[in-house]
This record gives structure tokens, C-alpha cells and sequence, in this order.
């Protein structure tokens, strides 16, 4: 024993596929049942006076007692001399707390050890963040979470923090899941005005096992509040319908038989960024300031709101509907008064659009 510089932080992570395999880094608590790795970086490997330590193995073990819960898990170094190992850890993690230690040895060929001062504990359930994109001040944004169940059914509850204390809250509360069922949810979150371009936020999720009861997972994500490009004498934005085409016959006549279709002349200083109907993309060709989109479906649907999203993250929308049966199928036969009333029914409002 001894004084020493070696100390070291880690992860859990999956494997993932794709193009570029690899491995994918939990947000989370580490899940039971699931192909998990530890993922360590270890600092202090080359010590003063000379000599080195290379870590070959980690355990788990009781926090409590110090008794070995698995037998030792054989490290990897990624690459040599970069001081990243990854070990692959059993399918059933051990039931309660566990604490990691690290054995290796010196070039003397003296045995080295460091434990972990964090206990760990793994959890039934798989919990994620993703940012939906920037933050400003003075605006909404959001973060999307997953939660996926491999094991038995349950139900959770979670509950959102932030760090500056934003106001902030989840689309679901409560979830039931059952075996290997996933869901998704928005985490809305408001950005003061008076926030510091530059600052950061921190946005925790915490999910309790409501029934039956089990230990909580936690997910966070840290993001960063951008100052707001200037956009100088920007106007309003609006939509404007510039054509209306084909009909729709009265309430009750067979639906899937007709189609109609609107073009808008969307203008926003800021540019367009996307152009969508119920999540769906809506075609539409940028020109500067301004976008041209076809709006189209069958009379099934006759009317729609257009969700528009300029590139500084506002959001806004727009209606479009079917013309009267016999008021449209040239863009000349459409009513003055029918494009109009289209044209003036904008809703803007910043971030999320909610």
C-alpha cells in the first residue's frame, strides 16, 4: 500500500452494429440481460522514477464485505499505451450494489490494485436521451427519451430535473411496459432569457419501478445554450396559399376516390428548415427566405396542419384544407376568399410548437 497517481472512470456500453461497429455508451445504469462491456480509462499508468502498470483484470465486488461476487473478468487494452481497456461482463449481473476493482502489475512485477469509490447497481429496464437540437435563451427546447423493457412487465414512473433549475416536464409521467416493449416520450424544457450563451444544462430523467418495486434508473444529458444568431428587421413569418387544386365530393361519397392538393409560399427570414404533416416530410424547394410546398392527400383527409421549422429551432403552423366540392380543380376556379382565409391562418410560437 501506498500513495499513487493510478485512478480511473468508466462506462457501460453495448455493442453496436452498423457501418462502424463498435460500442454504444449507456446514459444509464447498466441493464441485466443485456451483451454488456466496461469501458475504463485509466490514468497514472507510467509512475515517477519510471515504471509502468499495465491493469489486466477487474472483479466485482460486495461494497460492503469486499467478498469477490464473480471471478476476474480479463481487461483488454484498446490500443497500446492509450490507457482504455474494455472487459466483457456476465449476463446476470449480480442482485444489489456492486463495486468495481482493478488488478494489474508494475514492470517490477508487483500486483497493483485501485477500486472504484462509487458503487454500482444494475437495473431491468433500458433509459436514453437524445437533444432534438440547441438551445437559446428565451426559448423551449427539448430532449427525447427511450426506455426499453427486456424483462418482465412493469410500471414506471418518471419524473425531470434540470440543473440551472429550468421549468421543465415529460409528455408520459407514468409508463406500463411489458416484455420487451419500448416507448418514447419529449422532455420539454424552458430556457430562460437571462441565460448565458455558453452556460450548460444539465437534464436528468429518473425512472422508479412503481410494480414491482426496484431500484431507479437515471439518464442525463448535458447541453449547451447558444446565443441566437441575429437576424436583423426579420418580418413575421407566413404562409401563403397560392393554389388549390381538385375536390372533394359531399360528406359520405367515397373518399379514397378523389384527391386534392394545396401549393404554399411559406416566407421566414430565418430559411426553412423542414416541412411536415403528422411526422411525414412535406416536398418543398428552399429559395432564400422562402420555401415553396405541395401539400396533397386523399379527401379522406380534408384538412391539415403543416408543421414548419426555420433554422434557428422556431417552429409554426400552417392550415390547409380541401376547397368546396366544385370550387377548385384549376388553381384559376379557386375563390379569392377561400385562398385568403388559408393564407391569414398562421399560428407562430416558439421551440416546441406546443
Amino acid at each position: 500500500p501506498g500513495n499513487s497517481s493510478l485512478d480511473f472512470l468508466y462506462y457501460f456500453a453495448v455493442p453496436a452494429e452498423g457501418p462502424h461497429p463498435g460500442l454504444f455508451k449507456l446514459d444509464s445504469r447498466p441493464v441485466r440481460g443485456l451483451p454488456l462491456s466496461l469501458v475504463v480509462a485509466v490514468t497514472g499508468l507510467t509512475r515517477l522514477g519510471g515504471g509502468s502498470v499495465r491493469m489486466e483484470a477487474v472483479e466485482l465486488t460486495d461494497p460492503l464485505t469486499g467478498r469477490r461476487l464473480w471471478g476476474e473478468l480479463p481487461l483488454r487494452e484498446v490500443a497500446n499505451g492509450t490507457g482504455f481497456y474494455t472487459a466483457a461482463l456476465p449476463p446476470a449481473l449480480p442482485q444489489g450494489g456492486f463495486a468495481l476493482v482493478l488488478r494489474g502489475s508494475d514492470s517490477r512485477g508487483r500486483r497493483v490494485e485501485r477500486p472504484a469509490p462509487q458503487v454500482t447497481s444494475a437495473v431491468g429496464f433500458l433509459l436514453q436521451l437524445s437533444s432534438a437540437g440547441p438551445l437559446f435563451p428565451g426559448q423551449a427546447g427539448a430532449v427525447a427519451w427511450w426506455v426499453w423493457n427486456p424483462n418482465a412487465p412493469q410500471e414506471l414512473g418518471l419524473a425531470v430535473s434540470s440543473d440551472p433549475s429550468y421549468p421543465v416536464s415529460t409528455s408520459s409521467p407514468r409508463l406500463q411496459l411489458g416484455r420487451n416493449q419500448t416507448a418514447t416520450g419529449v422532455i420539454s424544457l424552458r430556457v430562460p432569457g437571462s441565460a448565458a450563451p455558453g452556460s450548460a444544462v444539465t437534464v436528468t430523467l429518473r425512472a422508479d419501478p412503481l410494480s414491482p418495486a426496484g431500484d431507479a434508473n437515471f439518464a442525463f444529458i448535458q447541453l449547451l445554450v447558444m446565443p441566437r444568431p441575429p437576424v436583423p428587421n426579420r418580418a413575421p413569418p407566413a404562409c401563403n396559399i397560392t393554389s388549390v387544386a381538385g375536390a372533394c365530393g359531399p360528406p359520405g361519397s367515397p373518399c379514397r376516390e378523389h384527391r386534392w392538393r394545396a401549393r404554399l409560399r411559406i416566407l421566414d427570414g430565418a430559411g426553412i428548415r423542414a416541412v411536415l404533416s403528422g411526422g411525414a416530410a412535406v416536398p418543398h424547394w428552399a429559395d432564400g427566405a422562402a420555401a415553396t410546398a405541395t401539400y396533397s392527400s386523399d379527401c379522406c383527409t380534408r384538412e391539415a396542419e403543416l408543421l414548419v421549422t426555420n433554422w434557428l429551432g422556431e417552429e409554426y403552423r400552417c392550415l390547409v384544407a380541401a376547397p368546396p366540392a366544385g370550387a377548385a380543380g384549376d388553381p384559376a376556379l379557386t375563390p379569392w376568399w377561400w385562398t385568403a382565409a388559408l393564407a391569414v391562418h398562421v399560428a407562430f410560437y416558439v421551440g416546441l410548437g406546443v
